[in-house]
């Protein structure tokens, strides 16, 4: 386990080059605006020509995929030696960004839950900066995905994503996430709330909108906290003038075996078998069909 271990202290938040600039400029450029407006161009441009520079691969788990008249999107899973393009560049930098800080909200939530942060580290080996270009690694499940959702139109059914946690930063409304509203039985006439009082249930779920970055807990987190992180139930409905996102999702690598204890059970698991037991249990809404495993919108 000892090769495992992550060094003393919480993850960093910013890259070395993020801390460096801050220190000499005194501020920190907005990635995700960059990447929105590259992603933005490459959206505009002739649908043949997005296919010709992000062929389309995986399902649609990677390159360019179009459902016609309701949304289009890019996926994003590795990234070329040299960036030949600023989306490419941008997407690196937002990459590394993101996955730190998700990366920090997942050991906060350990600590809560007494799960040792070291136990992440395997499962996410090689997915905290983006992949160097080659073959696309299917152990390596996190990706970036940037989409166009058409006026109206452009919407995903409510569904959970496989991973760990989700990012999801849009421009306009269309993105819900499932509100389970706690309600106690205190009166005005008993300010101190008694044992029973505080024993709040769940009110009827609502569907809230969800504004700015949104931070999602998927399947896996949801499986692997043996149930007490719940995963964040979400939908997209249409917006009257479309919408773009930019969702992260940070999955888990696939390439070893799950030590169970760490997380409160027994035995270990292979991640791949684990990781495809939750994703079986969910349907693929960016497909025109159900026959992937995959899913994830925002």
């Amino acid at each position: 386990m000892a090769e495992w271990l992550s060094p003393p202290g919480p993850p960093r938040l910013l890259t070395p080059r993020q801390v460096e600039h801050l220190i000499d400029q005194g501020h920190l450029d907005n990635s995700l605006a960059r990447l929105s407006t590259e992603a933005s161009a490459f959206f505009d441009q002739p649908e043949q020509d997005k296919f010709s520079i992000f062929p389309a691969s995986h399902g649609t788990e990677c390159g360019y995929y179009s459902i016609k008249g309701q949304k289009e999107y890019l996926t994003l899973r590795q990234a070329p030696p040299n960036a030949t393009s600023d989306l490419q560049s941008y997407a690196r930098e937002l990459w590394a960004a993101v996955a730190g800080y998700l990366h920090r909200i997942l050991c906060d939530i350990s600590t809560a839950l007494e799960i040792p942060q070291e136990a992440w580290a395997p499962l996410l080996e090689d997915s905290l900066a983006m992949p160097k270009n080659g073959s696309v690694d299917t152990s390596l499940r996190t990706i970036l995905r940037l989409f166009r959702y058409a006026p109206n139109r452009g919407v995903a059914e409510e569904h959970i994503d496989n991973g760990f946690l989700t990012l999801c930063v849009g421009d306009g409304q269309g993105l819900q996430v499932l509100s389970r509203l706690v309600h106690s039985s205190q009166s005005r006439q008993t300010p101190e709330p008694t044992q029973q009082q505080t024993e709040a249930e769940w009110a009827e779920a609502e569907w809230a909108d969800a504004a700015g970055a949104t931070v999602l807990v998927g399947g896996m987190l949801h499986v692997l906290s043996l149930g007490r992180c719940r995963a964040g139930k979400h939908r997209v409905v249409a917006n009257p003038v479309g919408r773009a996102s930019t969702v992260f999702a940070l999955r888990p690598c696939l390439r070893h075996d799950i030590d169970l204890e760490p997380f409160g059970g027994y035995g270990s698991v292979h991640a791949r078998e684990l990781y495809l037991q939750v994703a079986g249990q969910r349907t693929n809404i960016n497909r025109k069909d159900d026959n992937s495993e995959q899913i994830g919108s925002g």
